[in-house]
């Protein structure tokens, strides 16, 4: 009988986006590289199979080197692939993309799940790690219908790395399917005054969807509203001024140097904003290496201003206005006034 390797060792970083992971049926890992995520998911019966994609064919043969060492080839499914590109509908429940510079991550989210994304109608949870940009992975998160609902911190290596965990948001028109399918149970709730005055609201809410879309907006508004979970997604108010045209492009306006400018003239944006550059779950968590974070960070934008006042150039203004807001959030998130 052959025997396997049985030890599998994954950096911190990786373990990070594995811990996200939940009991599945199956995991599609996007820049497998050597397939190690993979073999780990499966050999702690994380998941039952997984598809691993690279763009490559040099790690996928590494991959497959490996799977052949682990004994794993009938569990990992090898694809060459531009991303998401050759990953159909349903296929997986939960897509890892790790190990890759933001503005690529973006590009394959877009393409694979943005409005005209061939995944957008059946969208999985995402598991990501961007090496740089995680602002607009957080935006693109955001912007898409995905909520964050976890997110990790590590420093290794000299280098701090994220991960996120996002889930798809249910869009109201998914909410009246989910209401008018109705519980098929005869007498659900009998004995529990918590889950009756549960049911009693459901049949309500179910009278109060008339089919009329003018009269059903508020009733959807307040079921969407109850199920917000305070630190897992963005601010109400953030919410409700992002259906406003997304409030001045001054959030997606990318200056010559590459420095976005910070819209301040509220505090539900100056939340938002701290929120994308910081991370909704990481400001809530605020453990030491947050704290170490934004320390840092603070330090290195005084840094940066400095360098800036030294020219009073447009686009030096314009850096330095940038940097001085991101001060003054930075100060906010650490006094505990944005959570």
């Amino acid at each position: 009988m052959r025997k396997y390797y049985d030890d599998i060792n994954l950096s911190e970083r990786l373990l990070m986006s594995l811990r996200m992971v939940d009991k599945t049926d199956c995991v599609a890992d996007v820049g497998c590289d050597h397939a190690h995520m993979d073999i780990k998911l499966l050999k702690d019966g994380i998941a039952q199979k997984c598809i691993a994609m690279d763009v490559r064919t040099g790690p996928l043969e590494k991959a497959e080197e490996n799977l052949k060492l682990y004994g794993y080839c009938d569990k990992v499914e090898l694809r060459l692939s531009d991303g998401l590109s050759y990953l159909r509908p349903g296929e997986a429940q939960y897509v890892i993309i790790a190990g890759m510079g933001g503005v690529v991550m973006r590009t394959i989210l877009e393409r694979g799940l943005g409005k005209n994304g061939h995944l957008r109608d059946n969208k999985p949870v995402l598991v990501l790690q961007p090496q740089s940009h995680i602002y607009e992975i957080r935006k693109w998160l955001y912007d898409n219908n995905y909520e964050i609902v976890d997110e990790a911190l590590c420093y290794e290596y000299g280098k701090y790395y994220f991960a996120i965990k996002a889930v798809p948001e249910i869009r109201p028109d998914e909410i009246k399917d989910i209401i008018r399918s109705g519980d098929t149970r005869e007498n659900p709730a009998t004995g529990d005054p918590v889950a009756e005055e549960s049911a009693k609201k459901e049949s309500l809410t179910e009278e109060m969807l008339t089919g009329d879309p003018a009269a059903e907006e508020p009733v959807i508004k307040e079921l969407l509203t109850e199920n917000l979970s305070e630190g897992e997604r963005l601010t109400k108010e953030s919410v409700a001024e992002s259906h406003v045209k997304k409030e001045t492009d001054h959030e997606t306006n990318i200056l010559p140097t590459g420095i976005r400018r910070i819209p301040n003239s509220s505090i539900a944006g100056r939340r938002r904003e701290a929120k994308l550059l910081f991370g909704p779950i990481l400001i809530k968590k605020m453990d030491f290496l947050m704290q170490r974070y934004l320390e840092d960070s603070y330090n290195k934008a005084l840094h940066r201003l400095r360098q800036v006042e030294l020219s009073d150039s447009p686009e030096a203004r314009e850096k330095r206005e940038y940097f001085e807001n991101q001060l003054e959030i930075i100060k906010e998130v650490k006094r505990g006034m944005i959570k």
